[in-house]
């Protein structure tokens, strides 16, 4: 057994080296900055290898002599640290020129024991216009098509041809009414030969959208260059594009859709998760996306792709994303619908059609989703059957008897000491509220007092007679007093006070006998007076609630 569990772990390492191993190995790659060039152009082949042992070796460049002119290279190096992995890119550009036309292969290149993958490009014949240019500067403006149709791509070039060397540009921006006009990718630069001569190109690509048929005017382009260098300044040559038109054909009046798409290609791609994961009453994400060649994801209908009852369907919100190959926009609306299956067995995802403008064959085409036969497992939960309670026998039952028995007699004991203890410390608490219930009604007695006197002090009757009224509620002693009429009976003075006060405030001319009314007496009576009331006021006026309590508390 350990001798077999030793081997396990064996291949398992063995298993992890090797992964990690082809995860360090370097990868070789070659991509060509254009696919569509003319005979007499270059481009730029870019070998990279990338990864974190990088051996010295150079790139074997002899199979690209059979189809192209080698006119120069260039080597560069980076190195990278990513989560303390050392990962090292070396890249060499080549510079090449198609020796004909047609479709090339490009071949696979060696790079010490790596070798990267052959692709192709197109190379077309020279324009004929071109024949007999000799000018130091010029530009064309082509168009990948003199008929579209409404929403269709049309792929403008602008190729700017310079014999001299230029040290400044200044040029328009290209600018068409009635269409949105959107530059693809960034400028290159290239070299190209016209009747023997040398160019260089600076080619800028667009694409080119409108929405209204008719005719779309391309304007002319107007250039004006700098020769020279930036050390010396030459003079200033212009050129322009020629203007020219595209004609837009009006939609046709049998399209069945009220949303209208021209593309070359439509077509649908349904992801599902894997048959093991089909469960009833368990989610399950499908993702559907609609990819249209030549158009912008903005440009594509609203997917309604709606699953049967048999189905709680999901749907999250579309995404659109946008991709651009061959200089051809390649939009993508993705769905993704969480389904829920409602019953075990075969159950079928529905059928999907949309229809669009086939740019290709100037037809009506649709893009077409099949129905789908998903097999759903049923659920797997199962409940445990409760387990049913087992009768004591007779000596458990017995003993459990003679336990209570005892605990009996204990329980009562414990409940009458706990009992004494509850009383003595209820009686104190009572003690302690009610002691400090006393202080801060003497606290509050005395702050009612100070208003009284202050009022008094500042010749304001009416706020005196309001005060006297708050601090006479908080004497005990005169609880059972209900007016200042039975307050004046507990003294003579107190009592010529409260009359002047009263003469004052319920006067034929209240404002006047106010403004003529002195305090000052009835703040040295009442202070003398009701000082010593508040001194009378004794302890709690609360009995304690346990009597007993409190008098064993005190011995």
């Amino acid at each position: 057994m350990v001798s077999r569990s030793i081997n396990l772990l064996f291949l398992f390492g063995i298993l992890l080296f090797c992964a990690q191993a082809s995860a360090a190995n370097p990868v070789a790659s070659a991509t060509a900055d254009r696919s569509n060039i003319t005979l007499g152009e270059s481009l730029i082949l870019t070998i990279r290898v990338e990864g974190e042992a990088i051996y010295g070796s150079n790139p074997d460049l002899s199979p690209l002599q059979n189809s192209f002119h080698l006119l120069g290279q260039n080597q560069s190096s980076e190195m990278r640290n990513i989560n303390g992995k050392v990962s090292q890119q070396i890249r060499w550009q080549v510079t090449l020129e198609p020796k004909k036309a047609g479709i090339i292969t490009i071949p696979a290149i060696s790079i010490g024991n790596l070798t990267t993958r052959p692709s192709q490009i197109r190379v077309a014949m020279p324009d004929p216009a071109l024949a007999g240019e000799s000018r130091e500067l010029f530009m064309t403006l082509e168009s990948s098509t003199d008929k579209a149709w409404p929403g269709q791509q049309i792929s403008l070039t602008l190729k700017v041809y310079s014999r001299v060397n230029l040290n400044r540009l200044q040029n328009g921006e290209l600018s068409v009414d009635n269409a949105t006009l959107e530059q693809i990718g960034e400028q290159t630069s290239y070299n190209t030969k016209i009747e023997g001569e040398t160019y260089r190109v600076r080619q800028i690509n667009y694409a080119l959208f409108t929405e209204q048929a008719g005719i779309l005017t391309i304007p002319e382009l107007p250039l004006a260059a700098e020769t020279g260098s930036r050390l010396r300044r030459g003079r200033v040559i212009r050129t322009s594009s020629p203007a020219f038109e595209i004609e837009v054909v009006e939609k046709p009046d049998n399209f069945p859709s009220d949303w209208w798409i021209a593309s070359p290609e439509l077509r649908f791609e349904l992801n599902l998760p894997k048959q093991n994961d089909w469960q009833v009453g368990q989610a399950v994400t499908a993702t559907l996306d609609l990819i249209g060649f030549g158009v912008k994801a903005e440009q594509l209908p609203p997917i309604n792709w709606q699953p049967t009852e048999d189905f709680r369907a999901y749907p999250e919100p579309e995404q659109l994303d946008n991709f651009i190959s061959d200089n051809l926009f390649t939009g993508r609306k993705q769905l993704k619908v969480a389904l829920i299956p409602n019953k075990a067995g075969q159950l079928q995802l529905p059928e999907l059609s949309i229809p669009f403008w086939n740019t290709q064959t100037g037809a009506l085409d649709y893009a077409r989703l099949a129905a789908k036969t998903v097999v759903i497992n049923p659920a797997t939960t199962v409940i445990a059957a409760p387990e049913l309670p087992t009768k004591p026998s007779v000596e458990v039952r017995q003993f459990t008897i003679s336990v209570f028995a005892l605990l009996w007699p204990l329980t009562l004991l414990g409940w009458w000491f706990d009992r004494r203890r509850l009383k003595k410390r209820i009686g104190k608490s009572v003690m302690q509220t009610a002691s400090n219930s006393h202080s801060l009604s003497i606290n509050s007695a005395n702050a009612y007092l100070k208003d009284l006197l202050q009022a008094c002090r500042n010749g304001q009757p009416q706020q005196a007679y309001q005060a006297l009224l708050v601090w006479l509620k908080q004497q005990n002693q005169f609880k059972n007093v209900n007016s200042l009429a039975e307050l004046a009976a507990y003294d003579s003075e107190v009592a010529k006070e409260i009359a002047r006060l009263q003469q004052v405030l319920y006067a034929a001319n209240p404002l006047a006998e106010n403004a003529s009314w002195d305090g000052k007496q009835a703040e040295q009576i009442f202070k003398r007076c009701f000082t010593r009331a508040d001194s009378k006021q004794n302890s709690p006026v609360l009995p304690p609630l346990y009597p007993e309590a409190t008098s064993e508390s005190r011995r």
